[in-house]
């Protein structure tokens, strides 16, 4: 039987609500306009063979600073009530640590936080398939 690869790809934007604080310096700054919108960037990869999926996982590249534990938490729960049958220890998120992301620790302070896990997800319907 014939194995193949499938990958899929999609951007989702991340841009939070303004005025937000900004991470990545040792003092307060708040960001009251956008010079250029944050995005994540999603690429997910499955092994088949023929009808039978072999292995799955799920990569995501965000224009933050850093992503807490917490934050990788509820991506991880909510991806699981929707996809019960993906492993979600194979869902990884990484920053690119731009010094001009929102605050993520806090996030009360960032209102965009909900909506990034929000567009997250949504953007896997939104996929490509590429091979």
């Amino acid at each position: 039987m014939l194995s193949e690869l499938l990958i899929g790809t999609a951007t989702a934007d991340i841009t939070p609500v303004l005025p937000v604080a900004l991470d990545g310096q040792f003092n307060m700054r708040i960001a009251r306009g956008i010079a250029t919108p944050l995005t994540a960037n999603v690429i997910a990869l499955e092994s088949r063979e023929g009808d039978q999926s072999l292995d799955m996982a799920v990569m995501v590249s965000c224009d933050l600073v850093g992503i807490p534990k917490k934050v990788l938490g509820m991506v991880r729960r909510e991806v699981h009530q929707r996809l019960p049958s993906l492993d979600v220890q194979k869902i990884f998120l990484n920053a690119i640590h731009t010094h001009t992301a929102p605050v993520m620790e806090m996030v009360k302070i960032w209102h965009g936080g909900t909506r990034f896990l929000k567009q997250v997800l949504h953007s896997r319907r939104n996929m490509r398939i590429l091979l």
